[in-house]
């Protein structure tokens, strides 16, 4: 990691049109092939595009990353789609920092997640997204109703065993 950050504080736009490079080199005990591989990543670091942020984090970017207008919109709908806990002990409280938290009212899932998945297929038709993603944007306060949960899929398993017979 050292021998990264000597390399890469050593190596400019300036510096690598120079013939100043080799003496150096020989001083730090680098090839050429080692500095010539520091000055193409140095040249992407100092551009100023999207690619040269990402260079300097050692990524690729992210090809499907998710729109804010569709994060809103998806959290939202869970938001409006659950009920909000009457009881005043219900509260979650969410690390935003050291130190800070921030606190907010337990919501409950009265249906299963699929159902509500299924509900903002039908209500949103020309938004494209998975099931999973919906339900990774599912807020940290929204809760599954555990009882109504185990009694739906006791009534989903002894469907699918009617059906069989």
């Amino acid at each position: 990691m050292a021998r990264k950050v000597m390399l890469m504080s050593v190596v400019s736009k300036n510096m690598s049109q120079n013939r100043q490079i080799s003496s150096i080199l020989f001083e730090m005990g680098f090839s050429r092939k080692t500095m010539r591989q520091y000055v193409k990543r140095r040249l992407i670091v100092d551009d100023n595009t999207m690619e040269g942020n990402w260079a300097i984090m050692c990524r690729a970017p992210c090809s499907n990353r998710i729109e804010e207008l569709l994060k809103k919109l998806v959290i939202s709908f869970w938001n409006d789609n659950t009920c909000p806990s009457s009881n005043s002990r219900d509260v979650i409280r969410h690390k935003i920092a050291p130190g800070q938290y921030e606190h907010h009212t337990k919501h409950w899932l009265d249906t299963i997640q699929h159902e509500l998945y299924v509900s903002f297929c039908n209500e949103h038709p020309n938004v494209k997204v998975g099931q999973t993603l919906f339900e990774k944007l599912k807020p940290y306060f929204v809760r599954s109703n555990k009882v109504f949960e185990t009694c739906f899929r006791h009534h989903i398993e002894f469907d699918l065993h009617y059906k069989v017979f």
